[in-house]
């Protein structure tokens, strides 16, 4: 016998009925109907607002162990790089035996007085472990994260008094005063100029006194691609956003706003948007002039 079926599609249902068709196509009788609802996706609505979807919390938590995996490996690339320097010892034990010296004391001891290899290499594997905030494009603005550590940073910078960062947590470490920075009320935060200018003092003290070539110094700052070495201040670049389809052609990407063509549709299409009322209540398009 033929039939035919009837959707019925929502935001989270799918209502469907099948109809006995005659030898004309007309309905019938109804053979049977039904719904499918699915769950809405998000948290249920509050105060007006939509709720969140379901997927922030894996998308957040998913996030955390990708940035926890690149930590760990940018760590273990550090590590090995600085055993091929000279900089840390080749037996696990040994290397164990230097977490002893205190990092703080090293980092603020480079700029007064040569280190040790290993010692250099225990002060540069500490400053790999936090390297500060850095802001990216997507946290940049009206962010309310952002608009909080912007002003912590501008006070840490203040009380710096320039010393760098490795100095003043070595005084507060001194003074019995807390040294990390655990983003409680009150605390302040460190962004990552504040340790590049650390790094960058510490070479300028320590470069003459141990056998590491420019590039070694510039690999362990920045990395090196072609030896798929992340430096300590190795940043993944975002992924560009990818533009739109165009409106009219769906073929085609939409243009750059910086594109003349651009800027020239823009002007266009505010003229055309113009309009201006007479004495009556009607409203008038400018009309093109024939020059």
């Amino acid at each position: 016998m033929t039939w035919r079926l009837a959707l019925d599609m929502g935001t989270n249902s799918l209502g469907w009925a099948a109809f006995d068709l005659g030898d004309s196509g007309e309905v019938i009788s109804l053979k049977d109907a039904g719904v499918r609802i699915f769950s809405d996706g998000r948290e249920p609505a509050a105060n007006g607002r939509v709720g969140d979807s379901l997927a922030v919390e894996r998308r957040l938590a998913r996030g955390a162990r990708r940035n926890r995996d690149r930590r760990l490996r940018r760590k273990n690339q550090l590590l090995e790089r600085l055993v091929v320097l000279g900089l840390m010892p080749e037996a696990i034990e040994q290397r164990k035996a230097l977490e002893v010296l205190n990092p703080y004391e090293l980092r603020a001891a480079a700029l007064d007085r040569p280190l040790l290899p290993h010692e250099l290499g225990r002060a540069l594997f500490h400053i790999n472990q936090r390297r500060g905030f850095l802001s990216n494009r997507k946290s940049d603005g009206d962010d309310e994260e952002t608009g909080k550590i912007k002003p912590k940073i501008s006070e840490l910078r203040a009380a710096l008094k320039g010393q760098t960062l490795g100095q003043w947590l070595c005084d507060r470490l001194n003074n019995g005063q807390a040294v990390r920075f655990r983003g409680e009320d009150g605390d302040l935060y460190a962004d990552r100029a504040m340790y590049l200018q650390e790094f960058d003092a510490i070479r300028d003290k320590q470069e003459s006194h141990h056998n590491l070539s420019s590039e070694d110094w510039d690999d362990l700052r920045n990395g090196n691609k072609l030896q798929q070495f992340d430096g300590i201040f190795f940043q993944r670049e975002l992924k560009p956003v990818e533009r739109g389809r165009c409106e009219f052609f769906i073929d085609e990407y939409r243009a750059h706003k910086d594109l003349p063509i651009a800027h020239e549709f823009r002007i266009l299409q505010e003229v055309g948007n113009l309009q201006y009322y007479g004495d009556c209540p009607s409203s008038y398009k400018l009309e093109q002039s024939a020059a």
